[in-house]
C-alpha cells in the first residue's frame, strides 16, 4: 500500500497530518471533513436543544436576545458530556446545572450582559466559585474547573 503523506510529514500533537497526495487520500480527506461536519452539526443541535426548548416556553428569541446568544456560546465551548438541566431564574438569567455520577455538581448562571456566575462543588469543603465574562469565549479558567469537576 502506497503512503497517503508525503515523507516530510510527520505525527505530532502540534503538527496537523497534512495534505494527502494521492487521488485516494485526498478522497479519503473529503469524506473525514464531511464526517466531521455532520457529526459536529448534530452534536452542536444536541447540545443546544434545552436551551432551545426553555427559549419556546418563555417566548424568547433564541437568536437575538443576549442571554440565549451567551448561553449558545458557553454550551458550545464548554463541550460537557452530558446535558444541563436548563432553567431561567428569577432575574431572567439562563442557568445549566449539571451534576456527575461521583455527586460533583457545576451551576452556571448566564445574564445579558455576558457575565456568567459559576459554582462547583464535590463536597462540602470543596468549593470554587467565581464570576466571569463570554462576551468573545469562555475563558479557559472557567473550562478547566468544568472539565475538573465533572
Amino acid at each position: 500500500m502506497s503512503s497517503l503523506l508525503s515523507p516530510t510529514q510527520t505525527h505530532s500533537a502540534n503538527v496537523s497530518v497534512g495534505t494527502p497526495i494521492s487521488p485516494e487520500g485526498k478522497e479519503v480527506e473529503k469524506i473525514y471533513r464531511a464526517f466531521r461536519h455532520h457529526a459536529f452539526r448534530r452534536n452542536e443541535s444536541e447540545l443546544l436543544q434545552p436551551l432551545y426548548e426553555l427559549a419556546l416556553s418563555n417566548s424568547a428569541d433564541v437568536n437575538n436576545a443576549p442571554a440565549y446568544r451567551y448561553a449558545q456560546l458557553v454550551l458550545l465551548e464548554l463541550k460537557t458530556s452530558s446535558l444541563p438541566d436548563t432553567s431561567l431564574d428569577e432575574d431572567n438569567e439562563i442557568r445549566f446545572d449539571w451534576e456527575s455520577a461521583t455527586g460533583a455538581f457545576v451551576t452556571i448562571t448566564v445574564g445579558s450582559s455576558g457575565q456568567v456566575a459559576y459554582a462547583a462543588s464535590r463536597s462540602l469543603t470543596e468549593k470554587v466559585r467565581g464570576l466571569v465574562s463570554v462576551k468573545e469565549s469562555v475563558p479557559r479558567s472557567l473550562q478547566a474547573i468544568v472539565k475538573e469537576y465533572l
